[in-house]
């Protein structure tokens, strides 16, 4: 058995038990962003999203990270859409797909990242509250 130290989280061993054999990936990327120290907060994040992804990559018989494609990437983005994901939880999913796609871009030679084609889903923008006169005053 592993020690302490090694053993993948609660969360993450979760994941990977959706994983197909080549998507084991997705495990080496959370290790090394433990490694990195990352907060257990990110890490949930990263694995909350990755299982999302992985389950509907799964579902698709997409088997190899190589086999991902921009289409494959929009597909995803409107399959959460679709799902009832609001724009941040859309955004959030984009951007640990990234964080993991450009990780294996550097891990993996040769390869041409698809999400690089893709352009981030939109977030509104929401005004912010004017501060008061009495506030301002107080900051002077």
């Amino acid at each position: 058995m592993l020690s302490t130290s090694v053993q993948n989280t609660a969360s993450e061993q979760a994941l990977f038990s959706l994983v197909l054999a080549p998507m084991q990936w997705a495990e080496a990327f959370c290790t090394a962003k433990r490694a990195e120290g990352l907060s257990r907060r990110t890490m949930d994040i990263y694995v909350g999203a990755l299982r999302i992804f992985i389950a509907w990559a799964a579902l698709r018989n997409v088997a190899h990270v190589e086999a991902l494609t921009p289409d494959y990437l929009r597909k995803f983005m409107l399959h959460l859409a679709e799902a009832g994901h609001n724009a941040r939880g859309q955004h959030l999913c984009y951007r640990v797909l990234k964080t993991f796609l450009r990780w294996y871009a550097d891990e993996a030679a040769n390869w041409r990242n698809p999400i690089e084609r893709l352009k981030a889903p939109k977030l509104p923008e929401l005004p912010l509250q004017p501060v008061e006169q009495p506030t301002v005053a107080l900051l002077c």
